[in-house]
């Protein structure tokens, strides 16, 4: 299953959107719904989008890690319902690609490779015991 965050979604052009879902990662009922609908050890492929000051990025990149500068952890209050109490953030990913800074609403381009929620999704995701991927698709404006 391919998901695209919203962010991401309304600064493409539809031809260089890949189809999948588009979701609001600040809906964590929608994101659960989302993930739930999932075949078994189905893999999910999250797009956010990215600015930065390199001019040769075309390709989606690969993210390795995140650091959640969102102010937001999508668990609170839904512990209960999903039947955890502690997650294991390490290893959400892979072994290859950037870390993403992920800043919310609007991206921090004092850094490079910033993110809006991905960091939302991929916690989620990890929870419900699905294995994620990511990628940031450079955007040329926040």
């Amino acid at each position: 299953m391919i998901i695209i965050t919203k962010q991401l979604a309304k600064h493409l052009p539809i031809k260089t959107v890949p189809k999948g879902i588009i979701v609001d990662p600040t809906n964590v009922q929608n994101i659960i719904h989302t993930l739930k609908q999932l075949k078994k050890e189905e893999t999910v492929v999250i797009y956010d989008k990215t600015v930065s000051k390199e001019k040769d990025i075309t390709k989606p990149i690969q993210v390795k890690d995140h650091v959640n500068k969102t102010g937001l952890n999508p668990l609170v209050g839904i512990q209960q319902k999903l039947k955890i109490d502690f997650i294991d953030l390490s290893n959400l990913y892979g072994d290859t690609g950037v870390v993403t800074t992920c800043c919310g609403k609007k991206l921090d381009t004092t850094i490079n490779f910033p993110s809006h929620y991905l960091s939302n999704l991929t916690i989620i995701a990890k929870s419900m015991g699905v294995k994620t991927k990511a990628y940031l698709i450079k955007c040329k404006n926040n």
